[in-house]
């Protein structure tokens, strides 16, 4: 199985979780500008990783409740991934991004939207 096609079935698997990205679809087939096909996966757009949001902070540092809170965040995403029988190899800010949303200021409850005080 390719890689693109393992990365695939977790999301499809993680679908139930609310911090994964929407996957709206995964082909083999996917058209591309010139008429030919290539495997792709069309996904929810994502905004900036978690070293990107932090090099944007103040002294490119977060506070300590942040640190906390998006810690505590990640390991919930992890502890998702491994509840579906996957095993993420590659555990780093950069690979955990914010939804676009939030990134932008979507609209409260909107997937990704940051949540509610």
């Amino acid at each position: 199985m390719s890689t693109l096609a393992q990365e695939a079935r977790l999301l499809q698997a993680l679908q139930k979780y609310p911090f994964v990205p929407r996957l709206y679809a995964s082909t083999n087939k996917l058209r591309v500008p010139g008429g030919s096909s290539c495997p792709g996966i069309v996904m929810q757009i994502l905004g900036p990783n978690v070293t990107q949001v932090r090099k944007a902070q103040p002294e490119a540092r977060f506070r300590a409740s942040t640190a906390c809170h998006i810690g505590l965040q990640m390991l919930s995403a992890l502890e998702a991934v491994h509840r579906e029988g996957f095993v993420h190899r590659d555990v780093k800010p950069s690979n955990f991004v914010v939804g676009y949303e939030a990134a932008v200021g979507g609209a409260p409850g909107a997937p990704g939207a940051a949540p509610q005080a």
